[in-house]
């Protein structure tokens, strides 16, 4: 088989709205049932992960053969999404080769970011690894491009200033939020959502004085957790509608899949206020209805507003760019000192079975010789033959691999499947 090419089949807040990318997201249900598809059919693609955000879903893959495994990544995805795929194609960027490793190390180093350097981007990353290592779906090609991209956002927030006090979307919500109101100080605010996000943004409100805080979400005890935490009242879903009349700002970040503010509610609301009305939802799948922007007084700001809003803090954190993009490079040249090694790994694992089953044979052949061998002389042979064998095998084992990081192993490969016939 010839050597496997990496390719990355992605969509996130610069190719699509958020309408679009609400309709192809692909919550952990989705990714488990596409990874299950993908197993029952895995060529062209022989491995995949998918990295699954509120601003992006991307799929990476291994292929012998690029075009086709575009086309099968498209498939899969709109089989999950109901998107068809050409829309899905019309509307998404694919990356080959190094510009694949490239585009996920900085990623990982949230240099891809609607907010540059913005922590919580890491942290998908690294989900989305585990979640494909359970899944089943990554070898070690892609394995190791995974543990490339997280080791690059490890040493992007350690090595440089790009994370200090950096902001998330949460936090350019709330100053979205605090410029359209003038301020937060004295505003009631209603938070739809106890989550991650939800969380970030308390945190970004906690710097203002504001009147009152709710926090309203589908479990009661998740929202008295985090009002206790911020000095709120919690609430459930079905008191929502009695929250709105009295805010000013309402932000909302759940993982609902279906929108929970809507039209109808927002008339009935806005007819017993006096004061217009403030909402942020960053969440996606989105949880407002976007006709809620029509209702006279509301202003309605989804997550792809946030692209155009500026945040105090880019200057300084674009400064580090350049030194982010030297880790990037430098990453790109270990993984492919690492890839270089994956090339000798299978001559290695043949070489390695090959041996074992030659010192299986002829052990049992010795002892069809010796009958009477009581059980500790035979552990003994068992454990000189494997000795044997390991020291044999480490001189041709450490130079395919040496040979593997200088860009030799072609040559050194062949021959070493010639002289043991694998």
């Amino acid at each position: 088989m010839s050597e496997l090419q990496l390719i990355c089949l992605g969509m996130n807040y610069r190719t699509a709205p958020v309408a679009l990318r609400e309709r192809a997201g692909l919550a952990e249900r989705k990714v488990a049932a596409l990874s299950a598809e993908f197993r029952t059919q895995p060529s062209p693609c022989h491995e995949i992960g998918i990295l699954s955000t509120c601003n992006r879903v991307e799929l990476y893959a291994a292929v012998d053969n690029v075009a086709a495994g575009i086309d099968q990544l498209a498939a899969l995805w709109s089989q999950q999404t109901g998107v068809c795929a050409t829309e899905i194609l019309d509307h998404s960027y694919q990356h080959i080769e190094e510009a694949t490793i490239e585009h996920l190390c900085r990623v990982a180093a949230g240099l891809d970011s609607i907010v540059v350097g913005e922590p919580q981007i890491l942290g998908q990353v690294a989900h989305a690894f585990e979640t494909s290592t359970a899944q089943r779906t990554l070898g070690s090609l892609l394995r190791t491009l995974f543990q490339t991209a997280i080791r690059t956002g490890k040493r992007t927030h350690t090595e440089t200033e790009i994370g200090r006090n950096a902001a998330s979307v949460s936090s350019v919500a709330v100053k979205l939020a605090a410029d359209k109101l003038s301020g937060l100080d004295g505003c009631n605010v209603v938070m739809v959502g106890a989550g991650k996000m939800g969380k970030l943004a308390l945190k970004a409100i906690r710097k203002h004085q504001i009147a009152e805080l709710a926090v309203v979400n589908r479990t009661q005890h998740t929202a008295q957790a985090l009002a206790d935490e911020f000095a709120g009242k919690a609430y459930g879903f079905e008191q929502l509608g009695g929250r709105l009349k009295s805010a000013d700002l309402v932000l909302c970040s759940t993982a609902a899949p279906h929108t929970l503010i809507d039209r109808d509610m927002m008339q009935k609301v806005m007819a017993r206020r006096d004061k217009p009305l403030v909402i942020i939802d960053i969440a996606v799948p989105r949880d407002v209805e976007p006709t809620v922007q029509q209702v006279a007084g509301v202003h309605l700001y989804d997550v792809d507003a946030l692209q155009n809003f500026v945040d105090e803090a880019l200057y300084e954190r674009q400064k580090s760019i350049p030194f982010v993009e030297a880790i990037v490079a430098e990453e790109l040249e270990n993984f492919a000192q690492q890839r270089r090694k994956l090339t000798v790994r299978p001559t290695i694992a043949e070489l390695r079975a090959k041996a074992e089953m030659i010192r299986q044979q002829e052990l049992r052949r010795a002892l069809k010789h010796l009958p009477d061998v009581d059980e500790s002389t035979r552990r003994q042979l068992e454990k000189f033959s494997q000795s044997l064998v390991k020291k044999m095998l480490h001189r041709p084992t450490l130079v395919l691999k040496e040979h593997a990081e200088n860009g030799q192993s072609e040559r050194y490969t062949e021959t070493v499947r010639e002289l043991f016939d694998l």
